[in-house]
């Protein structure tokens, strides 16, 4: 048990100053010299503090501001000091039993080649921990007993989903539909959804038919338009792969009208960075409008991840193609303005993939109060949220752990064990943090930061609060706005 803390933060935001309270989970609206108090809470009856406040205050003012303080202790428990444990395993979520009929999730890497070679990929460049594209492909053999596996594990799943992963999985597509047969085959009337993680060179019209029929979701990564898209998804050969890509999503559109409510873009922004192109191209997206179809793109933005990668940027002319951060503020306001307006739902798609998921996750956060033990590795159970097999039929995470990291083997099973001292790992890699860090109830840290040596940088740490606070300044103009601000809230979740 670690010492009594009040875990709180003080910011300011647009001119004003706030206090989120970890206990509650909840923001609170404070002035400056409240703010200044909250900051020496601990230490504010200690004379010297004291009367560095007083100094710059005023005894009126800080005699005030601890009063308020002290109503809003009794009226809402904010600032309650508080003590937990910090335990590697949730004993509701690590339940072996659920290993055997609760997996919720397969994901195959039928191929680690693939037929680009982009260059912000780790595939491509290589990352420490991380395979490079090979030429292993998936046997039939080891893609059914994978199958097979996972057909009776997740029985008491509700919607179990497999999904096919690469290198490019597409480039082993006897594989894919040997998979699917088997589903067919042994669980006709279960209701499992297929998905596909795609480059989309290869959609050809029969392709295209095939996925359809299935009724699979399909990811595309799509960067935007052709100039800023080939720029770094070359082929092998140092092509564009632009034009191959849009032909193939015009291929899965003109076989299947409902397709477009399946089909969802993966877009990855790199320097140098023209945000508002890759927006522009998406709310306007040609496949789409030459088709007449009024369904908009579902697309995910997100930034390229080059940390630890020779990654070198093309076409850079200045400081400024490196930071996108004032046409991410531009957006960020245009975001806001119309949320606060009641049009959420008038934004694109484009803009709110940016801005969405902290939002969400906020609005939807826990209200109570923190338990007494607290679990850094949130919602993740390895091997049972989620399997990864790869090629070889050895067993991972996900497919964002380095490749050491492995759960087992299909021709063994899951290897409980080996999982407990993932979970070990983890735990002694943050659990010093994590009692005295403002932000552990909104931390996303996991298996996949553990590096070689098993340890957790303290910049991703860093960077989890930051994402936080950048989130309570998002969502804090919907809070104080209108309710109609907030409505499309209410029923939105993340997918």
């Amino acid at each position: 048990m670690t010492e009594k803390m009040i875990l709180r933060h003080v910011f300011e935001s647009e001119g004003l100053w706030y206090l989120y309270d970890a206990f509650t989970n909840d923001i609170f609206a404070c002035d400056e010299v409240v703010a200044a108090v909250l900051k020496v809470w601990e230490q504010h009856e200690d004379a010297a503090v004291l009367a560095d406040l007083v100094r710059k205050w005023g005894t009126a003012e800080v005699d005030r501001a601890i009063a308020e303080i002290q109503q809003l202790r009794e009226e809402t428990k904010a600032l309650t000091p508080f003590a937990f444990t910090v335990e590697p395993r949730c004993p509701t979520r690590f339940d072996p039993r659920k290993y055997e009929d609760s997996i919720t999730h397969l994901q195959l890497t039928v191929s680690e080649q693939c037929n680009l070679r982009c260059q912000y990929c780790p595939y491509t460049l290589g990352r420490p921990g991380c395979r490079l594209h090979n030429d292993a492909h998936m046997s039939r053999e080891t893609a059914l007993k994978a199958t097979d596996f996972f057909l009776a594990r997740s029985g008491e799943v509700e919607n179990p989903s497999i999904s096919f992963y690469g290198g490019e999985p597409l480039l082993n597509l006897a594989v894919i539909k040997a998979v699917v047969a088997r589903v067919r085959d042994r669980a006709p009337d279960r209701e499992i959804r297929f998905h596909l993680d795609t480059n989309g060179v290869l959609i050809d019209e029969q392709v295209a038919a095939y996925l359809n029929r299935e009724k699979f979701f399909v990811q595309i990564s799509l960067d935007g338009p052709r100039e800023i898209h080939d720029r770094y998804r070359r082929t092998r050969s140092g092509e564009g792969s632009f034009d191959s890509i849009i032909r193939g999503i015009g291929h899965l559109l003109d076989d299947d009208p409902e397709s477009p409510e399946r089909i969802r873009y993966n877009s990855v922004l790199t320097p140098p960075y023209d945000l508002m192109a890759v927006v522009e191209f998406f709310q306007d997206f040609p496949p789409h409008r030459e088709r007449g179809i009024d369904v908009a793109p579902e697309p995910d933005l997100d930034f390229a991840d080059v940390s630890g990668m020779p990654f070198e940027p093309r076409d850079v002319t200045g400081p400024a193609d490196l930071d996108p951060t004032p046409t991410l503020t531009e957006l960020r306001q245009n975001f806001i303005q119309e949320c606060t307006a009641g049009r959420y739902h008038d934004l694109s798609r484009a803009v709110r993939s940016f801005f969405d998921e902290g939002i969400i996750k906020y609005y939807h956060r826990p209200r109570g109060t923190l338990p007494d033990r607290f679990f850094p590795t949130g919602t993740c159970q390895p091997g049972q949220r989620k399997v990864h097999v790869r090629a070889d039929g050895s067993l991972l995470a996900c497919e964002k752990v380095p490749d050491a990291m492995f759960i087992g083997h299909v021709d063994s099973g899951l290897d409980l064990p080996r999982i407990e001292t993932l979970y070990d790992q983890l735990l002694d890699a943050v659990a010093g943090r994590c009692g005295k860090c403002w932000a552990l109830r909104h931390c996303s840290i996991c298996f996949m930061h553990l590096d070689a040596e098993g340890k957790v940088p303290e910049k991703l740490c860093e960077s989890t609060r930051a994402a936080a606070e950048s989130t309570f300044r998002d969502y804090l103009p919907l809070q104080q706005a209108d309710p109609k601000a907030r409505e499309w809230l209410k029923n939105t979740t993340m997918k």
